[in-house]
């Protein structure tokens, strides 16, 4: 089994909300661990799969509901940590939601995500 750990900053881990612009850009830092905790550092971006699920803040409707593999967005770190840049929409303003990122062999973290307007991205 592996385990993902919490998300680096800028990420506010649950139960907390990360909130952000849309339309920008959101770095999602983390380790793999395996069940007895050594790191994993031989992961490709076709092994880890992000999903975004949004709604209307308050809402229960999913407006956004996306799953892909990371690929070549996925990057291995000097310190032995992943990073995938997530790029926000600017039609995700006024959405709240999760993003998820899932490894082999069970291992997954979930961030709360609130987005404003404004983002300089394209979208």
């Amino acid at each position: 089994m592996y385990t993902v750990s919490p998300f680096g900053k800028p990420v506010t881990n649950q139960p907390g909300t990360t909130r952000l612009t849309a339309g920008d850009t959101l770095p999602l830092r983390f380790t793999v661990t395996d069940d007895t905790g050594e790191r994993i550092t031989d992961l490709t971006g076709t092994d880890v799969s992000l999903s975004v699920l949004l709604t209307q803040c308050g809402g229960s409707t999913p407006v956004v509901d996306l799953s892909f593999a990371a690929g070549p967005a996925l990057r291995l770190r000097t310190d032995g940590s992943y990073q995938v840049d997530l790029k926000t929409q600017r039609s995700w303003s006024g959405l709240c939601g999760t993003v998820t990122v899932s490894t082999p062999n069970g291992g997954e973290r979930t961030a709360n995500l609130q987005f404003t307007g404004g983002g300089r991205g394209r979208g």
